[in-house]
């Protein structure tokens, strides 16, 4: 964080995990970087991978709100 997004991710290039949360990290990244396309990709990809209803209704909503949130900064 302390950084920046592009930091984060090039960190996370390496590591790997399975199930949903590594997407759900690199969309998060994605977004705060202004990478609007990729972070909704990234979300669809960890949507697709999460099997915890209450999860995938956080990621569902940090998807919608990726190109909103960065006018409001």
């Amino acid at each position: 964080e302390a950084y920046g997004p592009l930091a984060g991710l090039a960190a996370l290039s390496d590591f790997r995990a399975p199930g949903h949360r590594y997407d759900g990290v690199r969309a998060e990244l994605l977004a705060r970087a202004g990478l609007v396309d990729e972070a909704r990709a990234a979300y669809d990809a960890a949507l697709a991978a999460c099997g915890n209803d209450a999860e995938r209704a956080h990621l569902a909503e940090r998807r919608a709100r990726v190109g909103r949130d960065a006018s409001a900064r």
